[in-house]
C-alpha cells in the first residue's frame, strides 16, 4: 500500500496538513532559509544565530494534533561537522542506520555522514548532503536540533497521516436480541483494497478478549453498518469496536454502554374464580430469566412490580383482565389474564397456636372438615400445601412467619380466609470452652445480638451473674469448672455450658538495656530469667523474627533500627519484654586522592571525593603530619613525607577510614609518558609530568599508518594523566600513539586485544 507523504511548509504556528493540524515552533536562532537549489527546504537550523554551542540550541519542533505514523526529514545541505540530534515525544531519539537513507539531489553529493555513539547524526563530507532521516512510530510530536556552525544545515520536513476508523455513537442503549443495530461509520488515511472492517461485541464486562463478530464489511471507505444482535445473555456493559484489517487498526469502542436482552418467556395467571371478601392472586412465573413485571388494568397505569400481588379481599370490582407488561432491557413483551369473582360468604380458619419459639411446632386448623371439602393452605413464600383441616410445621423458623391463606373449597364453591403467624427468636448462645491466664479477663458472653435478650450466669463458687456480657478480671485457678447460662427472650429460653481453665503465665523475660550501635556492627539479642520450659521468640523491625531466645544480628543497618521485643510462651499465656535498639550510619569509606608521585619539594595535594554532612574528618600520615582539614597541602615535599597516610571519618561515634601510598617522584621522570595497561582493550591511561603547562597533540595510527583517532589532551598542575576510551572502535592488532611536547614528537606503542 503507497504512503503518501504531506510536507510541513510553514516555518511557525499552526496549519492543517492533510488533515493533521501541525504546530511548528523554532528555537534559538532556528530560521527560513533565503533562498537556493538542490530542493532546498524552507528550514534552516544550526545557522550560528544563538550563542553557547549547545546540541540542542537551534531547531524546530513539530506537535501533531493526532498522531502521526511516519516523519521524514530530508537534509538538504549541511556544513561539514554539523551534529544533528532528534526528540520524539518528548525523549531523546538515538539514530540507527536503519533510520537513514539517501535521495536523489538535483546536485552536490549523497550521504557523507555517520552516527555518533550517542545516536547523533554527524556530517563529514561536503556542504551538499542529500540524507534522508525516517523516524517510524506513533509520533505526537517530533524535534530536530543541531549544533550551531557558521553555515548550519537546510532541510525539507515530511510525514505520512494515521490510517484510522471511527464510529458514530449509536443513541439507544437499550437493545433485545435479533433487532438490527445500524452504526455509522467514517474513516480517514487510506485502507488497502483487500482490507475488512469487522464490527465486535464485547462481553457484559467490556471486555473484548473473546469478542462476538457483529458484521464483517469489506470496504476502504466510510458506510453504514447493519448488524442483527447476536444472542448474549441479558445484562448491561456491553461495548462495540470496529477492527479494520489492512492496515491493522483497533477502533476506540463506542463510548457508551449496551444493555442487551432476550425476549421473556413467561406465564401469567391468577388463583381465581375467587369468592367475594376472600383472597385472590395475580402470578407472574418466568421459564428464561428473571424480569420485572409492571401490573395494570387497561386503560390505567401500573399498580404494582410484585411477581405475586394479592387481594386480601376481593371484591365484585376486582373481576376483569389484568395486563403483565414485561421488559428486559431493549425487549418488551405484554401477557393478560382474566380474574374471575364470585359471592363466596365461609371462613374457615379456627386454629392458630402462634405465637411460638424457633424450632416448636406450629399448627393451623380449617373449620370445614366435611366430606368432600379440600383444603389448601398457603404459605408466605406463596408454596401450596394440600391438606386435610390441619398444617403443621414440626420445627418452625423465621420464615414461616407472615400471613397465612387457608383456600377451602367445597361443593364448587371457593372461599378464602386468612391469618397472621409470628414465630419469635430462640437465644442463640455459641458457647465454646475457654481457655484463658492467670492475670487475665474472664469475658461470659453469648452469641446472640439482639440486645433483648436476658442472661442468667452460674459458675464454681456460688457464682451468679445476671449480665449477658460478664467479665471477670483478674483470674485464679478457683474460678475452674462448668459455666451454665439460662438465656430468654418473648418466654423463648435457651440453656447452654461451657467450660473454664485457668493457666499459669510464665516468668516474664527481662530484655537488655537500650542500645546504641554502629552499622555494619553485630548486636545479640538476649534476655534474662528464661526457663528451659517456655517457648521464646524476638520480633523486630522490617518484619525481623526469631524463635530463639537468643539470637545475633550480623551487620545491622539503619532499617534495624527500633523496638526489639521478646515474648515468653507457656501453653498460650504469654510475658513480653522489649528495648529500643539504636542504629547509628556508620560514614562511609572515604575515598582518598592524591597528586602522587610528587616531585622532591614540590607540593603534596590530599583530596576527599566523597565528603558526608555531619561526618568529623581527621587527616594522619608519616612524621606525625595531623590535619582536621578536608583537602590540605604539604609543601617543600621530602622522602620522609612519603608513606601511607589514612582519612578518619568519625560521626558520634562510629568510624571508617581511607587510605592511600604517597611517594616521591625523582625530577629526572619529567618529560617522560606511561601508557598502560598494555596490552588493552581500547580502554588506556597516560601519565606524564613536565616542567611546564602543556597543550598536547595525541594521534593514533594503525599497522598501515591510517590515521583511527585523533585529540587534544591538556596538563593540570604540569601533570598529564587522561583515560582514553575506545573500547569496541579498535580492532585487535598493534598501534602507534603519537603525541607532540615542547615541540619534540613522542611515538608510544601498544597492542589492543580482546
Amino acid at each position: 500500500m503507497a504512503q503518501t507523504y504531506n510536507q510541513v511548509t510553514h516555518t511557525s504556528g499552526s496549519q492543517v496538513v492533510g488533515n493533521v493540524q501541525v504546530t511548528v515552533t523554532a528555537s534559538m536562532g532556528a530560521t527560513t532559509y533565503p533562498g537556493g537549489n538542490c530542493g532546498t527546504g524552507p528550514y534552516h537550523i544550526g545557522n550560528g544565530s544563538s550563542s553557547g554551542g549547545s546540541s540542542t540550541s537551534s531547531g524546530y519542533t513539530y506537535v501533531f494534533n493526532t498522531p502521526v505514523r511516519k516523519v521524514r526529514f530530508q537534509l538538504t545541505a549541511s556544513n561539514t561537522g554539523e551534529e544533528i540530534s532528534f526528540f520524539v515525544n518528548g525523549s531523546a531519539y538515538p539514530l540507527t542506520s536503519a533510520n537513514l537513507s539517501n535521495f536523489a539531489g538535483t546536485c552536490g553529493s549523497n550521504g557523507n555522514s555517520l552516527i555518533s555513539l550517542r545516536g547523533t547524526l554527524v556530517f563529514t563530507g561536503s556542504t551538499d548532503n542529500n540524507t534522508t532521516i525516517t523516524l517510524g512510530d506513533s509520533i505526537s510530536s517530533v524535534s530536530i536540533f543541531a549544533q550551531d556552525t557558521i553555515a548550519g544545515s537546510v532541510f525539507n520536513m515530511h510525514f505520512v497521516m494515521d490510517t484510522t476508523i471511527t464510529m458514530s455513537s449509536v443513541d439507544d442503549t437499550l437493545l433485545c436480541v435479533g433487532d438490527t443495530l445500524e452504526i455509522p461509520y467514517q474513516v480517514s488515511g487510506t485502507f488497502a483494497s483487500n482490507n475488512q472492517f469487522i464490527f465486535q461485541l464485547s462481553d457484559k464486562h467490556g471486555s473484548f478478549v473473546s469478542p462476538k463478530i457483529l458484521a464483517t464489511i469489506n470496504g476502504t471507505a466510510r458506510g453504514l453498518c447493519k448488524a442483527p444482535i447476536p444472542y448474549v445473555t441479558s445484562d448491561t456493559g456491553y461495548r462495540i469496536r470496529v477492527v479494520a484489517t489492512n492496515p491493522v487498526y483497533v477502533s476506540a469502542p463506542l463510548p457508551k454502554s449496551y444493555s442487551i436482552g432476550n425476549k421473556p418467556i413467561a406465564l401469567i395467571s391468577n388463583t381465581g374464580p375467587a369468592c367475594n371478601g376472600s383472597y385472590a392472586q395475580l402470578a407472574y412465573r418466568n421459564f428464561t430469566h428473571f424480569t420485572e413485571v409492571r401490573w395494570s388494568r387497561q386503560g390505567k397505569p401500573a399498580f404494582s412490580k410484585l411477581q405475586y400481588y394479592g387481594f386480601s379481599a376481593v371484591t365484585m370490582a376486582d373481576s376483569g383482565m389484568y395486563i403483565a407488561e414485561m421488559d428486559d432491557y431493549g425487549c418488551h413483551i405484554f401477557d393478560s389474564t382474566r380474574l374471575i369473582v364470585k359471592p363466596n360468604p365461609l371462613n374457615a380458619i379456627s386454629t392458630n397456636n402462634s405465637p411460638v419459639c424457633m424450632d416448636d411446632t406450629l399448627l393451623l386448623s380449617s373449620s370445614v372438615d366435611t366430606p368432600g371439602a379440600l383444603n389448601v393452605w398457603v404459605h408466605p413464600d406463596g408454596n401450596r400445601t394440600d391438606s386435610t383441616s390441619r398444617y403443621i410445621i414440626p420445627s418452625a423458623t423465621y420464615n414461616d412467619t407472615g400471613k397465612y391463606v387457608l383456600i377451602t373449597m367445597l361443593d364448587g364453591c371457593i372461599a378464602f380466609d386468612t391469618t397472621l403467624v409470628a414465630v419469635h427468636h430462640k437465644p442463640v448462645t455459641d458457647l465454646e470452652d475457654i481457655n484463658t491466664c492467670i492475670e487475665n479477663k474472664l469475658h461470659l458472653q453469648i452469641g446472640d445480638t439482639n440486645k433483648n435478650v436476658s442472661c442468667i450466669w452460674k459458675g464454681p463458687n456460688d457464682f451468679v451473674s445476671y449480665s449477658r456480657d460478664t467479665v471477670i478480671m483478674p483470674v485464679n485457678v478457683a474460678m475452674n469448672g462448668s459455666y451454665v447460662v439460662t438465656a430468654s427472650i418473648h418466654n423463648c429460653i435457651t440453656i447452654d455450658t461451657m467450660e473454664v481453665l485457668i493457666k499459669l503465665m510464665p516468668p516474664k523475660p527481662i530484655a537488655p538495656a537500650d542500645t546504641t550501635i554502629c552499622t555494619g556492627k553485630a548486636v545479640r539479642l538476649s534476655a534474662t530469667n528464661i526457663v528451659k520450659s517456655v517457648d521464646y521468640s524476638w520480633k523486630g523491625p522490617s518484619g525481623f523474627f526469631a524463635d530463639t531466645a537468643m539470637v545475633s544480628l550480623i551487620g545491622v543497618t539503619t532499617s534495624s533500627e527500633g523496638y526489639y521485643s521478646i515474648v515468653a510462651d507457656m501453653d498460650g499465656c504469654i510475658q513480653k519484654d522489649s528495648f529500643y535498639l539504636k542504629v547509628i550510619k556508620t560514614p562511609d569509606a572515604p575515598i582518598v586522592t592524591s597528586n602522587s608521585p610528587v616531585i622532591k619539594g614540590g607540593l603534596l595535594q590530599l583530596r576527599l571525593q566523597n565528603k558526608e554532612a555531619d561526618v568529623y574528618y581527621r587527616w594522619q600520615g608519616p612524621g606525625g603530619f595531623l590535619s582536621g582539614l578536608l583537602n590540605p597541602d604539604i609543601s617543600s615535599f621530602t622522602q620522609k613525607n612519603t608513606g601511607t597516610y589514612t582519612l578518619l571519618a568519625e560521626r558520634n561515634g562510629c568510624i571508617n577510614s581511607g587510605i592511600l601510598q604517597v611517594q616521591l617522584k625523582d625530577i629526572a621522570d619529567t618529560g617522560y609518558v606511561l601508557l598502560y595497561p598494555n596490552p588493552n582493550n581500547g580502554n588506556f591511561t597516560l601519565k606524564g609530568l613536565f616542567w611546564q603547562e602543556q597543550k598536547i597533540q595525541a594521534r593514533i595510527t594503525n599497522a598501515i599508518g591510517q590515521e583511527v583517532y585523533w585529540t587534544t589532551l591538556y596538563t593540570t598542575n604540569k601533570q598529564l594523566l587522561d583515560d582514553i576510551r575506545l573500547s569496541g572502535l579498535l580492532a585487535n592488532g598493534a598501534y602507534q600513539l603519537q603525541i607532540t611536547i615542547d615541540g619534540s614528537v613522542l611515538n608510544l606503542r601498544f597492542v589492543v586485544s580482546y
